[in-house]
């Protein structure tokens, strides 16, 4: 058997993005990036294997040939390297490969999310983003790994970067937890340790949100346009910004969840604690347009041979269950691409963001206190927010804030700007 075939003063003239054999078991492994590694390879169990032992940052070549000859002297006896202590004491197991155990972790995160997008994001990391190091045994899984990841997405996609190199931070920390890594080593994936290895981050404010508002100031235009267009999605948008709720709020909306308000009457529409982001139940005043529009969608519901039971504003197709409400897309399909408001032509917009639209407004162009205009937004969380839902003032507070909003949003409409609106049966479509 041939060993120590590479010469140690050579070895910084290796080609990169290679493995180059050392003979015996043992190859340095050299990335396109010039980060160099060690790998030894062996046979076990009539089946081919690897293990990663060590940078070449922290292990030199002599100190890597000490460690393959020892591995070969275990393969000799029959016995798993990987199963045996480390020089350092720490013990190295036979680990699962990272694709099946990231998957796991996967599957119980999204087991607590209730956006399906949300979930939708951490499955495509694990089949895309991670898949440069899927054949890994988790074990064997360094910084250059997960800047393997990282580097190709971090500038490029940097708000999605972020979110990746945190779901991976998880997925390490549970394989430590798990006795697969080391438990008194740092997570190589957190930002303490990647930070300085990466490109310098772009300052806050310079990377675009996931939710664009469009200046308040234009919200009465928009209304204007968007009346214009007698489609499901377009009824769903109006509801949502009359109401600054989040888009999954407006399309999960049903008839039994709309009452009188019990001590000051007037319309309340009642949201489930389920479908609201801090999981407290909210009450949400309804102006004369927003009872219009619900009374619409009534009389709609009724003509298509629906019941009390399905959702105010259904879907594609026939009206759907609890749950089966549109998609966020199908209402941004609407503002961008058929209002046309993608940032090209008119400036950017989003579901999302009228919320931010209306919170502008109230602060810049109204006297309505920061707590009122909070408490629309349902910003507030726990004790002192289901506490103050139920305080009567704070009602009448926000009765008066949504109006003056509904008030200021059809301003142009109800000055003549509007076409009035056709007769027919909605579409389903945007």
């Amino acid at each position: 058997m041939n060993i120590e075939l590479l010469n140690p003063a050579t070895l910084h003239t290796l080609a990169k993005g290679k493995e180059h054999n050392d003979g015996g078991g043992l190859y340095l492994v050299i990335k396109d990036t010039g980060a160099a590694s060690w790998k030894f390879k062996f046979t076990f169990a009539g089946k081919a294997e690897k293990m990663g032992i060590g940078s070449t940052s922290v292990r030199s070549i002599h100190e890597a040939r000490d460690l393959a000859a020892s591995y070969r002297r275990l393969v000799r006896d029959g016995k798993d390297p990987r199963a045996q202590a480390r020089p350092d004491g720490v013990a190295v197991k036979t680990s699962p490969l990272f694709k099946a155990f990231a998957q796991a972790i996967c599957d119980t995160a999204c087991a607590g999310l209730k956006n399906q997008k949300a979930k939708d994001k951490w499955q495509m990391n694990v089949d895309v983003y991670f898949k440069p190091i899927h054949g890994k045994h988790m074990h064997e899984l360094g910084v250059q790994d997960m800047l393997d990841v990282l580097l190709p997405i971090w500038t490029r996609i940097p708000v999605a970067a972020g979110e990746a190199r945190g779901r991976l931070q998880r997925i390490v920390q549970a394989s430590m937890s798990l006795g697969h890594r080391p438990l008194n080593e740092a997570n190589i994936a957190s930002l303490t340790v990647l930070e300085p290895l990466l490109p310098q981050a772009r300052k806050k404010g310079q990377i675009r949100g996931s939710h664009p508002s469009l200046p308040f100031r234009l919200v009465p235009q928009f209304w204007v346009e968007l009346r214009k267009h007698n489609t499901m999605a377009s009824k769903t948008l109006q509801m949502v910004i009359l109401t600054a709720v989040r888009h999954n709020e407006g399309t999960q909306m049903q008839f039994t969840q709309v009452g009188e308000h019990a001590e000051h009457g007037g319309a309340q529409w009642t949201i489930p604690g389920k479908v609201m982001k801090n999981n407290l139940q909210a009450d949400i005043p309804l102006t004369a347009t927003a009872i219009k529009l619900l009374d619409e969608m009534r009389e709609l519901n009724a003509e298509r041979g629906g019941d009390k039971e399905k959702l105010v504003f259904p879907g594609e197709g026939e009206p759907g269950e609890y749950g089966k409400e549109q998609s966020e897309n199908t209402l941004l399909k609407l503002i961008q691409k058929t209002l046309g408001y993608n940032g090209i032509t008119k400036p950017r917009a989003s579901t999302h963001g009228f919320r931010s639209s209306f919170r502008s407004w109230g602060q810049d162009e109204t006297t309505h206190e920061r707590e009122t205009l909070e408490f629309c937004l349902h910003h507030l969380e726990g004790g002192k927010a289901e506490q103050a839902y139920k305080n009567g003032t704070m009602w009448r507070k926000r009765v008066a804030a949504l109006n003056d909003w509904e008030a200021y949003v059809t301003s142009l409409e109800r000055a003549g700007t509007a076409t009035p609106e056709k007769k027919s049966h909605l579409s389903l479509v945007a």
